[in-house]
């Protein structure tokens, strides 16, 4: 039977202590059900969160390794087998595969009944950080021919070929796995030469060594150059909309003046409305002239959406309509949540509410990828295309899309704050204590968000944001996010 695993406490141990060590129960450990949360925040608290998905498999493939070794030596011993002998190993080799390994998951196996142990050890370093897995037990010279084999695979003369596996032993259950392993160190630009394995009397011990800095030149250059590309060939910000943004500074200019001048441009008179409408200025019930609008709002706001106006304008027509419809929407309700979050604080709140309009800036870069391009990505990552763009979109080719939002909001001279915003509203443990209050309502807003979706899950919303808005509890947050999705739905569409 498992036992809890808490695991906050362990990550908060991890930090404070520098190091953690954990020793498996078993094969239905409770660690190892959250193993990717707790991947998650650890490597989102070293800023490495882009590593996520690699390095949860790369532990998730070791710490089986490790664990059907175990269930090897209970099998070898049940049937009287000797697993130094040549003849036995292959015999029992045999009979291990159909009778434990293809029902791995209905396995239990408790390691301390049967006088084994499985440990874990984080450890922080200056240069970044060391897991260790380590257990009790002496591998034959069969075992370790075979690792040694598989560690020292050429990644790079199989390419993206799936038929590589072919001539591959899958007998002992972990050949594709460390081959697998091989293949992301060196894709993520860890390296192989990170994976240290040793075995003696003693026992087997595997480390990896994550660096704080890693680098995937091939992958990173040719995304980097096309996004740079991309965002250089974009427009410059409309000079019409420019000109009303400096008129909203000017001390001689009226709301009336205002919103006189913005009326001579009916589609940006309707956008300006609903910006108004979709952030909670005016309810659903009132269908207010321009005017009011602006004095409702302020000519703060208006400023504001201005300045999301254009750029809606510059970005209408680089991806599919109901695409980009797509992600207004999603940019609405990102925005009105943020605001909800800091619905006392008027300056914070405009900020917020823009900022969270303007999230998604990066992404739409992203989504604008020709097919000639998405082509040359699948070459070098060998993803299909719905798996590229999750790849791009989760920045495991090295560049997010909250940092290409910057590089727009930074050629389209946007506000410091909004700009701040933007590049760290996914990594809001790492930003100036004085900014918390600005990036925390935009990464929960868009956490929010996406658990609506389905792709974001409670567990991996980032514990300090979580306790920082008192929504640690899990019925409390569910609570709080379905009054603010009923408040978004009654206000929206104006």
């Amino acid at each position: 039977m498992s036992h809890s695993v808490d695991q906050n406490a362990l990550t908060e141990s991890l930090l404070s202590n520098r190091s953690l060590v954990y020793e498996l129960q078993g094969s239905d450990d409770a660690f190892l059900r959250n193993l990717n949360s707790f991947t998650h925040r650890v490597l989102s608290e070293l800023d490495l969160l882009f590593l996520n998905e690699p390095i949860f498999i790369i532990q998730s493939e070791l710490i089986t390794n490790f664990l059907k070794a175990c269930a090897k030596r209970v099998f070898f011993e049940r049937e009287g087998l000797s697993l130094s002998e040549a003849a036995d190993y292959q015999k029992g080799m045999q009979s291990f595969r159909t009778e434990v390994l293809e029902k791995w998951d209905s396995q239990a196996i408790r390691l301390a009944e049967h006088g084994m142990r499985i440990v874990i050890t984080y450890a922080l370093t200056d240069g970044g950080m060391l897991l260790t897995i380590e257990n009790n037990v002496e591998i034959s010279p069969f075992e370790y021919e075979r690792i040694q084999k598989r560690l020292s695979f050429d990644v790079h003369s199989v390419g993206i070929d799936p038929d590589f596996t072919g001539n591959i032993d899958l007998s002992e259950g972990g050949g594709l796995g460390l081959i697998l392993i091989t293949i992301l160190l060196q894709n993520t630009g860890i390296g192989r030469k990170n994976l240290q394995f040793h075995a003696d009397k003693n026992g087997t011990r595997m480390k990896l060594f994550i660096p704080l800095h890693v680098s995937r030149p091939v992958i990173e250059r040719h995304l980097s150059e096309r996004v740079i590309g991309k965002v250089e060939a974009l427009p410059s910000f409309p000079e019409h909309i420019r000109r009303l943004m400096d008129l909203c500074d000017s001390p001689s200019s009226g709301l009336d003046l205002i919103a006189s001048h913005i009326g001579r441009d009916p589609s940006l008179t309707a956008q300006i409305l609903k910006l108004a409408g979709s952030a909670g200025y005016i309810t659903r019930n009132k269908n207010p002239s321009l005017l009011e609008a602006v004095q409702i709002v302020g000519l703060n706001q208006v400023k504001s959406f201005l300045l999301v106006a254009g750029v809606r304008t510059i970005l209408t027509g680089l991806v599919p309509c109901e695409r980009m419809e797509e992600i207004w929407e999603s940019s609405n309700r990102i925005s009105f949540f943020a605001g909800q979050l800091v619905r006392d604080k008027r300056e914070l709140k405009e900020t917020v509410i823009v900022s969270g309009l303007l999230n998604d800036l990066g992404r739409i870069v992203i989504y604008s990828f020709s097919e000639e391009d998405f082509d040359r990505l699948r070459k070098l990552t060998g993803k299909e295309s719905s798996e590229v763009q999750v790849v791009l979109e989760e920045t495991t080719l090295g560049i997010s899309f909250p940092e290409i939002g910057a590089m727009l909001a930074r050629k389209w001279n946007f506000p410091e704050n909004i700009l701040y915003a933007i590049r760290y509203q996914m990594r809001p443990l790492h930003v100036d204590e004085s900014r918390e209050s600005l990036v925390y309502p935009v990464y929960l807003a868009r956490c929010m968000a996406e658990v609506l979706k389905g792709c974001q899950q409670f567990e991996y919303i980032e514990y300090r944001v979580l306790k920082a808005y008192g929504l640690l509890d899990r019925n409390v947050f569910n609570k709080t996010l379905a009054e603010m999705e009923e408040r978004f739905v009654k206000q929206y569409s104006v």
